[in-house]
C-alpha cells in the first residue's frame, strides 16, 4: 500500500515530500465512514498486512459460504451485496466490508461480492485485522460489531419486507394492532404512521417508525403478546403483515435469516426488560447511565451474569437458560462474560 493509496480513501491531499503516517492515519479517523472501522487504528499503514487490489467490473471478491481471510476498505468504485434469500445492497468509497466473517471464530462469509464496477481496495489480512482489534481500542471493536449487527438486522428487515405474502392493512389513530396476552399469529412492516408499543403499565417501550418490523418477538419465541401495539399517528398507519405459516417457511428456509432475527429479538427483549424495570417510557440518552447503575448491583462498573439474569428473570420467569446465553451473547461484544455501559447503551440505539 502506498500512501497516495491511503491518501485517496481518506481524502487528503498528496504532497511532493513524504507524508507523515500518523497525521495521515488521524485524517482517516476523520473522513471514513461514520460505523466506527477506518484506517486510523493501522498504524503500519504500510506493510506486508496491507495490500492494495485492483478487481476489475464483474470480478466476485467472495461467494456467500466461503471462508473469510480478508476485510476491505473501498479506495474507490462500488460492490454489490447479494445473499441467497433475496438481500442486495451497494457499498461505495470510504464503505469497509469482510468484517464479519473475521469477527466469528470458524464462520463464513454471509453473502456474495461482486464489483459493479472497476473497484480499488485496500486488503487487510485476518491476523493484522485480529491484532488491530486486540490492541485494546474496545470501544473500536464495540463499533464494529454493532456495525456488522446493524448490516444483519438491515438485511432482516429487508428480506421480511420483500416477502410476496404481505398483506396490506391500514390504521386509525387508536387502533390496537394486538394487545397483552393475543396470541401471537403475525407481524407488521410500518411503512407509514408511528406505532406505539407499550408495557403493561402504559410506558412505552418501543416506538415504531415508517421502515420499522414489530411483532416479532412473540412469533420467535413462541409465546402470547407481551406487549401492546397502538397507532399514535393522526394521519393512521400503513402497515404490512405477514402470517405466522408463511413466516416459519422463510425461517427454515434461511439459517442465516433465522439466527440475524433472534439476535435481534433478543436485543428488543433486553431493551424491554430495562423499560419494565424503570418504570419508565423509552429511556432517552440521560437516563441511560442511572438504568444502568441501577442494575449493576455491586457497583464494578459492568453488568456480570448473575445481574443480567436477575433482570431477564424478573421480565420473563419461563425463559430458558439457552435463551438467556444467546441474549448476553449478543450484546457482549468483547467477549468479556460482561456488559459494559457502552455495550449496554449500544442495545438502545435503531433495531
Amino acid at each position: 500500500v502506498t500512501m497516495d493509496e491511503v491518501a485517496r480513501y481518506v481524502g487528503a491531499t498528496v504532497t511532493d515530500h513524504e507524508p507523515d503516517v500518523e497525521s495521515t492515519a488521524a485524517a482517516a479517523a476523520d473522513t471514513s465512514n461514520s460505523e466506527g472501522i477506518n484506517l486510523s487504528g493501522f498504524t503500519d499503514l504500510v506493510g506486508e498486512h496491507m495490500q492494495s487490489k485492483y478487481f476489475p467490473r464483474g470480478h466476485v471478491v467472495f461467494h456467500e459460504g466461503d471462508p473469510g481471510d480478508y476485510m476491505y476498505f473501498i479506495n474507490s468504485g462500488t460492490v454489490e451485496v447479494s445473499t441467497k434469500d433475496g438481500f442486495r445492497a451497494k457499498l461505495g468509497q470510504g464503505d469497509s466490508f469482510g468484517e464479519g466473517s473475521l469477527l466469528r471464530p470458524g464462520a463464513t462469509r454471509s453473502a456474495t461480492l461482486r464489483c459493479a464496477t472497476p473497484v480499488h481496495v485496500i486488503q487487510v489480512d485476518k491476523e493484522y485485522f485480529k491484532k488491530y482489534l486486540s490492541s485494546g481500542d474496545t470501544k473500536m471493536a464495540l463499533k464494529l460489531r454493532e456495525k456488522i449487527n446493524t448490516r444483519s438486522f438491515g438485511r432482516v428487515e429487508f428480506i421480511l419486507s420483500e416477502q410476496p405474502g404481505l398483506e396490506r392493512v391500514d390504521f386509525e389513530q387508536g387502533d390496537i394492532l394486538f394487545n397483552i396476552g393475543d396470541e401471537a399469529d403475525e407481524f407488521f412492516i410500518l411503512d407509514e404512521g408511528q406505532v406505539d408499543v407499550r408495557g403493561p403499565k402504559g410506558n412505552i417501550i418501543y416506538e415504531m417508525s415508517a421502515g420499522d418490523v414489530f411483532g416479532l418477538q412473540s412469533l420467535v419465541m413462541d409465546r402470547p403478546r407481551k406487549a401492546s401495539a397502538t397507532c399514535s399517528s393522526k394521519e393512521g398507519c400503513r402497515c404490512r403483515r405477514l402470517d405466522y405459516h408463511r413466516f416459519n417457511q422463510l425461517l427454515h428456509k434461511s439459517p442465516e435469516l433465522k439466527k440475524a432475527l433472534h439476535d435481534m429479538c433478543y436485543r428488543r427483549e433486553f431493551k424491554r426488560a430495562v423499560v419494565l424495570r424503570s418504570r419508565k417510557s423509552f429511556p432517552v440518552q440521560e437516563q441511560l447511565r442511572q438504568a444502568f447503575d441501577d442494575l449493576d448491583k455491586d457497583n464494578s462498573g459492568e453488568l456480570n451474569i448473575d445481574e443480567v439474569r436477575d433482570l431477564l428473570t424478573h421480565l420473563d420467569k419461563n425463559l430458558t437458560d439457552e435463551q438467556q446465553k444467546v441474549l448476553i451473547e449478543s450484546m457482549d461484544h468483547t467477549g468479556s462474560g460482561n456488559i459494559t455501559f457502552d455495550e449496554f447503551q449500544s442495545v438502545f440505539g435503531k433495531l
